[in-house]
C-alpha cells in the first residue's frame, strides 16, 4: 500500500501511524509511508543486496525507501517519531522514511533537534547521513547549510558518535567547503580520540583531492606534521595515506619518500602505495626500487614491487 501513488492509501497509513503504540507496527508504517511511489524505471536496485535504500521485511518483501514526502500533514505525524522514547528502531525508521525530505525545512529542523541527543547507532547514523547528503548538494551560501555542517562537526566530538562520524563521511567529502569550515576541521587531524582523528583525516583527504579547495594548504600542513612526528603509528599510517590526495605538491612526494624510513612496516607500506598515486618521477622510482630491494619487511618489499609494476611496467 505504501508504494501506491494514491492519496487515499497514504491517508489510511497516516491514520494508522497516528494511532499506533506498538513499536514493530510503527516501524512498518513509517517505512511504508517513506517507500518509493514512483513507477520504478530502475527496479534493478532491488538486486543490490547491500543497498542502504532497500529494506527487506521479515516476510521477505523488499521495500525501497525513496522520495520526498510533499504532504505536510503526513510529515507532521512522522516527525514526532524521531523522539520516540525507548525504541531506537522507531527513531531509525522515522529518519529513514524522511531522509529524502531533508531538503524540507520542517524535516531538517527536526533532524537537527534530534541529532544531539541520539545515541542509538542506527538512528544516529541515518540522521547524519541524511543531513550530510543534503549539505553535499547545496552551495555554501544555501540557507541552513552552515547550521547543518556545524551540527555534524559538533556531534563528531561526542565519544558515542562513531556512527555519526562514519555515516557523514561520504556527504562531507562531496560537499563544497568554505575556508572557515576547513579551518575548523583541519586541527582535529592532530588531536582527539583515534576515531575522531581518523574521521577528520578521511573527510579532509576526500575533500582535498579537489585542487581548488580553500585552505587546502592548511590540511596538507596538518597531515605532514602527523606523518612525520605522530607517536601513534596507526595515525601516521592514515596521514601518510591521505597525503596521496596531494599529487600536485612536490613536498608531498618528498615527505612520503622520507617516511620510507618509518620504524613501523605498515607506515612504510602505506607510503609506498601513496607514492604510486603521485606524479611519477625518477626520484620516486628510485625510492620504490630501494624499498623493493632493501626494506627489512617482506610486506613492504611486496608493496613496492606491485607499485613499480604499475608505474614502470617492464
Amino acid at each position: 500500500m505504501g508504494s501506491l501513488p494514491d492519496r487515499e492509501a497514504l491517508d489510511v497509513l497516516a491514520r494508522a501511524l497516528e494511532a499506533s503504540t506498538d513499536p514493530t507496527w510503527t516501524r512498518t508504517l513509517l517505512l511504508a509511508l517513506g517507500s518509493d511511489k514512483s513507477s520504478g524505471t530502475d527496479d534493478d536496485i532491488f538486486g543490490l543486496g547491500d543497498s542502504p535504500r532497500v529494506i527487506e521485511t521479515s516476510i521477505g518483501l523488499a521495500i525501497r525507501i525513496r522520495g520526498a514526502l510533499g504532504e505536510a500533514s503526513v510529515r507532521s505525524l512522522m516527525i514526532p517519531r524521531l523522539r520516540e522514547a525507548g525504541d531506537g528502531g522507531v527513531r531509525w525508521a522515522a529518519a529513514a522514511a524522511l531522509t529524502d525530505s531533508a531538503g524540507l525545512e520542517d524535516v531538517r529542523r527536526a533532524f537537527l533537534e534530534a541529532l544531539p541527543g541520539e545515541a542509538d547507532p542506527a538512528a544516529q547514523g541515518q540522521l547524519t547521513k541524511a543531513l550530510a547528503d543534503w549539505a553535499a548538494g547545496e552551495t555554501p551560501d544555501s540557507p541552513g547549510r552552515a547550521q547543518v555542517v556545524a551540527a555534524i562537526f559538533d556531534g563528531a566530538l561526542r565519544p558515542d558518535a562513531a556512527a555519526l562520524r562514519l555515516r557523514s563521511e561520504d556527504g562531507l567529502k562531496r560537499m563544497a567547503w568554505t575556508e572557515t569550515e576547513i579551518r575548523v576541521l583541519a586541527p582535529r587531524i592532530e588531536g582527539g580520540s583515534f576515531d575522531q582523528r581518523r574521521w577528520a583525516i578521511a573527510v579532509l583527504a576526500g575533500a582535498t583531492s579537489r585542487s581548488d579547495l580553500p585552505a587546502r594548504g592548511e590540511v596538507f600542513e596538518s597531515l605532514a606534521r602527523v606523518a612525520a612526528a605522530e607517536p601513534d603509528a596507526k595515525v601516521r599510517e592514515l596521514a601518510v595515506t591521505a597525503l596521496s590526495s596531494f599529487p600536485d605538491r612536490a613536498p608531498a612526494s618528498q615527505l612520503l619518500i622520507g617516511t620510507l624510513a618509518d620504524p613501523a612496516w605498515h607506515v612504510r607500506a602505506a607510503a609506498v602505495r601513496a607514492l604510486g598515486r603521485m606524479a611519477k618521477s625518477d626520484e620516486i622510482l628510485a625510492a620504490l626500487r630501494q624499498a623493493e630491494q632493501g626494506d627489512g619487511d617482506e610486506r613492504v618489499r611486496r608493496a613496492a614491487s606491485q607499485t613499480l609494476k604499475v608505474l614502470a611496467p617492464k
